[in-house]
């Protein structure tokens, strides 16, 4: 009988060309899925969860970063980057998660 030889598992990140780093421990997840499937291109839109609310000084850099910011309630911001940009808006220290938006379908009645 012949032997199978199973090959290990690659990581989702790399199968789709993107690298691995750490800035993807941010993500959730589901985000780290959506990531893949459109391999890193194009704009994407974030909830950014923070230590605290952001100062001024907070959402200087995240600006600085190309985070184009939209509301702000709390330490909760809702913003678009473009992809290429994802790796440096997580490395700010105060960035503490990252979601991707995810479809929302209504309970059956």
């Amino acid at each position: 009988m012949k032997k199978i030889r199973r090959r290990g598992r690659r990581p989702l990140a790399r199968i789709a060309g993107i690298d691995s780093g750490d800035y993807l421990k941010k993500l959730d997840a589901r985000s780290r899925h959506q990531l893949a499937g459109n391999a890193g291109k194009g704009t994407l839109e974030l909830l950014l969860r923070l230590e605290d609310a952001p100062t001024a000084e907070q959402r200087e850099a995240l600006r600085s970063r190309g985070c184009r910011l939209r509301s702000v309630i709390g330490n909760i911001v809702t913003a678009s980057i473009d992809a290429a940009r994802l790796k440096d808006l997580a490395a700010l220290p105060f960035v503490q998660n990252i979601q991707l938006p995810r479809a929302l379908f209504p309970e059956s009645q």
